[in-house]
């Protein structure tokens, strides 16, 4: 294989040709830089125009004698059976649509987790009687839901994650069974969780072992990889400021004990490569930070140009994010795998 030597011009020039991050189902995080072949725009379906029906002869109608309209009130307009309504939001629904979007959550879930135990949930009942809802903030959200040993025996549903200012769920002490939802991991306003004593498989998704209070460790299930997910990333800074969206730089130490940004493909893959600093905001201005955030020690992520282009490296340390106001992610890495042709 050859291994060429370029200089930061052309490094640059080439990480900066639209460069991806990916995050894969089994921890590698992806930098692939070079111009993908895509595939041809599939051609859009035409429909064509429905025939035009063709008018019978005009027939003389017979006049016929027209009874008398009678009149009859005017129906009025019920709730849909199941709808959350003033009478179950304490609210009209139309001035805390958020809420409204909750209690239609939890209606949603109902079944599936209670299984054969019971749960007061319905459209008849306040919330705020709900069996172990509890509703707060302004405007107000279902901020709690305290369930532990209520003899459920369901699973957790998926829908629960969509409960934004859910601070506390608690399902311990339950028998409920399946795997614990990715979708728990949106839960961003979550600062107590419990749901040990139950009989769940899978893994514990990255997210909720962030959350400040859990018992998570009692499960004894495995961490969740890192979900797949492409970002992407259309430069690399010679500089190794990595100061706007969209930049990241593969950093070395330098003789004086400085870290300045790689410069070589050699430099990549021999050793030399002892950090990635990449912003937390991708090419299109989104913040990744949840993504970055959820990165461990041992995660493998990938350099790549071509399939059999790139270096492979494992982290080896999570580091503190730089100082300064510009959102960065730092990681120790070493390279463990490469090709070069």
């Amino acid at each position: 294989m050859a291994d060429p030597r370029v200089g930061s011009k052309r490094i640059a020039r080439q990480l900066a040709c639209g460069c991806t991050v990916a995050l894969a189902l089994f921890a590698i995080l992806t930098l692939s830089c070079g111009v993908e072949e895509r595939p041809p725009p599939q051609p859009v379906a035409t429909v064509p125009p429905a025939p035009t029906a063709t008018s019978a002869p005009a027939t003389t109608a017979t006049p016929t004698a027209t009874p008398a309209a009678t009149a009859t009130p005017t129906a009025t307009a019920t709730p849909t059976p199941g709808t959350c309504t003033q009478t179950t939001l304490g609210v009209d629904p139309a001035t805390n649509a958020a809420l409204a979007a909750d209690c239609a959550a939890l209606l949603a879930a109902k079944d599936g987790l209670r299984g054969a135990g019971t749960l007061n949930w319905d459209v008849d009942t306040a919330m705020t009687d709900w069996d172990g809802v509890t509703l707060g903030g302004t405007p107000r959200r279902v901020s709690g839901l305290n369930l532990d040993s209520r003899g459920l025996t369901g699973s957790i549903p998926a829908g629960l994650g969509s409960l934004a200012g859910l601070k506390t769920l608690a399902l311990s002490g339950n028998q409920l069974t399946g795997t614990i939802p990715t979708e728990l991991g949106n839960l961003s306003a979550l600062t107590h969780v419990t749901i040990s004593g139950n009989a769940l498989t899978g893994c514990v998704p990255r997210a909720l072992r962030l959350v400040a209070s859990n018992d998570l460790v009692a499960l004894g299930l495995e961490h969740c990889p890192l979900p797949s997910v492409t970002l992407t990333y259309d430069s690399y800074d010679p500089t190794g400021e990595v100061a706007t969206a969209g930049s990241y730089a593969f950093l070395t130490k330098a003789d004086d004990g400085a870290m300045t940004a790689v410069t070589t493909y050699e430099g990549l893959r021999d050793g030399t490569t002892s950090a990635l600093l990449i912003h937390k905001s991708d090419a299109h201005g989104a913040s990744q930070a949840a993504l970055y955030d959820a990165v461990e020690t041992g995660d493998l992520f990938e350099w790549k140009q071509a399939d059999d282009c790139f270096v492979r490296y494992k982290v080896t340390e999570v580091k503190p994010d730089p100082a300064g106001t510009v959102p960065r992610k730092s990681l120790g890495v070493e390279s463990i795998a490469y090709a070069f042709t």
